[in-house]
């Protein structure tokens, strides 16, 4: 009987041992997920939306963005609403758990902007930055979208650099959230000439989002060069900008005749981009599929799928 008893302490002692090592497992990985810099989590999955707060636009995307498994919009509109529809809309992604990255994109002189943003300030600069001074506080808030695809290419930089290190200054004396830049992933064929001119744009942004969509006239092999040049320049916290639309759409003279990629290539473009460098899929864009169901059900599997790779 004493032994029994023995043998019955010591197993409870082990597994106290070994429940306590699991706690303190999964409180580190809790901690880690907050603070974004774990190397084993899965990736955040990120759609671009461009609905208006207030709008009954903007509540169904965000419905459809929780349903599908989303974890963060960037919404090119958002500063088009005003103050209290914007916090409602935040309101309304925190109640679904999906994070929000506030588009920025706009405020800029060189910007040909159809959207008027009057209600922030007389200025661009000046209605950036109240933007972000209004939000950054949100619980919501993931971050805020310095650039999108600006500058386009290398031949494009000195129109931009000095312009978009100026700006990330003055939001970095405001927020401790993270400033993207997303920027074109195929920005030239040399891969050295590429980190030139990401390297030369990284005093600019806390994170980088590359985009790239090959699917039907360009080659699938470069997602994978796009997702290294992340690493190359030191972005362990990097995005890609996964295709999920069809170029017809946009009337693009470089792919007329466009598709819509199918279930096999948007896995082989997100499982290439997450084993070559990227560590988080944005997907462009749940506005292009919002009316089609068949392609919404097959992004679905899709973000399960790279979620769990």
């Amino acid at each position: 009987m004493r032994r029994i008893a023995i043998l019955l302490a010591l197993s409870a002692l082990l597994t106290g041992v070994a429940c306590s090592q699991k706690s303190e497992k999964t409180d580190s990985a809790k901690s880690s997920t907050s603070q974004g810099k774990e190397s084993y989590r899965s990736p955040l999955i990120g759609a671009y939306v461009a609905e208006v707060p207030g709008s009954p636009e903007a509540s169904q995307m965000l419905q459809l963005a929780h349903s599908m498994g989303i974890n963060v919009l960037y919404n090119y509109a958002l500063p088009s609403g005003d103050e209290r529809t914007v916090k409602e809309y935040l309101d309304e992604a925190q109640t679904l758990d999906v994070q929000v990255i506030v588009s920025l994109k706009d405020f800029y002189d060189q910007v040909d902007s159809e959207n008027s943003f009057e209600q922030w300030g007389n200025t661009n600069e000046d209605a950036a930055i109240k933007v972000v001074r209004t939000f950054e506080g949100h619980p919501a808030v993931w971050g805020f979208g310095i650039t999108d695809e600006n500058p386009e290419s290398p031949a494009d930089l000195n129109a931009w650099q000095k312009t978009l290190e100026t700006r990330y200054a003055k939001i970095k004396k405001v927020t401790t959230r993270p400033v993207m830049a997303t920027l074109v992933g195929w920005s030239a064929d040399s891969s050295a000439e590429r980190q030139d001119f990401l390297e030369a744009l990284s005093g600019s942004f806390d994170v980088l989002n590359l985009d790239y969509y090959p699917v039907p006239c360009g080659d699938m092999a470069n997602v994978s060069e796009v997702a290294r040049d992340l690493t190359n320049i030191g972005q362990q916290d990097g995005w890609f900008t996964l295709q999920v639309f069809d170029w017809t759409a946009y009337n693009d003279p470089v792919c007329d005749n466009g598709r819509l990629p199918t279930e096999d290539e948007m896995l082989q473009m997100g499982r290439d981009a997450l084993d070559h460098g990227a560590h988080n899929i944005m997907l462009y864009s749940l506005f292009d599929i919002s009316k089609n169901m068949t392609q919404q059900d097959i992004v679905r599997r899709v973000i399960a799928e790279l979620k769990a790779h």
